[in-house]
């Protein structure tokens, strides 16, 4: 989760991203937004067996502390993500802390889908919610 986190730029790993996005130029800024979240959050739906394609499950999500870890996690990256953007005056940077929290909300889907990954409702799963916010976050961040 940690080396992830770092992938992500979920708190307390996401000290790179202001520093990176304000030094780069704004194509590859938007890139560097998108490509990791995406590659981060499929990586974490897999490794949790969250994902359609995720081979056998070592352990069942839901009797772990994971929901609770990804739960603090996601909560305390909005929070920074967006109290921080809110103390910035470079465009990047707020542009940085802005993903941060974005980090946190996608951060929400996978704490449905590991609190009940083999819900019987047929319903959209958290796991199906998460790549649609990574649908939308990358047309707005890469093609914006």
């Amino acid at each position: 989760v940690a080396g992830l986190g770092f992938r992500i730029a979920a708190f307390p790993f996401h000290f790179y991203a202001p520093d990176v996005y304000q030094g780069g130029p704004t194509g590859v800024v938007a890139q560097i937004a998108f490509v990791p979240k995406l590659v981060g959050f499929v990586a974490l739906a897999r490794v949790f067996g969250l994902a359609a394609g995720s081979a056998a499950v070592p352990f069942d999500p839901a009797g772990t502390v994971v929901p609770l870890t990804l739960w603090v996690l996601a909560a305390v990256t909005m929070t920074f993500g967006n109290v921080l953007a809110l103390l910035q005056d470079n465009l990047k940077r707020l542009f940085a802390y802005s993903g941060i929290a974005h980090t946190g909300y996608m951060l929400i889907g996978l704490v449905v889908a590991s609190a009940a990954p083999g819900s019987a409702d047929p319903g959209v799963s958290g796991t199906d919610t998460v790549l649609f916010y990574l649908v939308a976050y990358g047309l707005m961040t890469v093609g914006g």
